[in-house]
């Protein structure tokens, strides 16, 4: 990968930092005293899911910075494995009970997986962009997965208060997951 300006590279790593701060804002709103009350859970107070959820940002943005500084090919085995995983914690959180200890390691491998696809991702939707007519449509894989992927997480944490309709967003994120990993594996 060919070395990135300060300004390439800290306009998207801003953007997306901010996405995750928008999800960390959002489950915040959502973990309110009953939740903790009413489940048993070893994240007591606000202060250690603050301190969990702090991490996994942290951890976010160093697998990121390291992701976009040393990844010089595409190993589209990686992509897959990491794109199984995202899509395996989907379906795990369709299937069974929520419990905070589950959605956090959920969200901390999640959030460490995004930060390895992001920039493969992007590197990929660029060297597929070609002066061919037929490959203009891969121009908007990338930024119209980036939009679908912040509104479902939007309507999961935010908006949405049945579960059934929340389970269905994970759903419609598991299958887009999949169709990108067969993507990824026939170019």
């Amino acid at each position: 990968m060919e070395k990135l300006t300060n300004k390439e590279f800290i306009t998207p790593t801003v953007l997306i930092a901010s996405v995750y701060a928008v999800l960390v804002s959002n489950f915040f709103m959502m973990a309110y005293r009953s939740v903790l009350d009413a489940n048993w859970s070893f994240f007591t107070n606000n202060n250690s899911l603050a301190n969990i959820l702090a991490l996994a940002f942290v951890l976010f943005i160093v697998i990121l910075v390291l992701s976009i500084k040393y990844t010089e090919k595409i190993d589209s085995k990686i992509l897959i494995t990491i794109i199984i995983i995202i899509t395996g914690l989907c379906g795990f959180v369709v299937t069974t009970f929520w419990t905070l200890e589950w959605f956090m390691l959920g969200f901390i491998v999640v959030a460490l997986s995004i930060a390895y696809l992001t920039p493969c991702l992007s590197k990929l939707s660029t060297e597929m962009v070609g002066p061919e007519p037929e490959k203009d449509y891969y121009k908007l894989i990338f930024p119209i997965s980036m939009i679908l992927w912040i509104g479902i997480s939007v309507l999961i944490f935010y908006f949405i208060e049945n579960e059934y309709v929340w389970r269905f967003f994970y759903i419609i994120s598991g299958v887009l997951n999949i169709a990108g990993s067969f993507m990824i594996y026939n170019v």
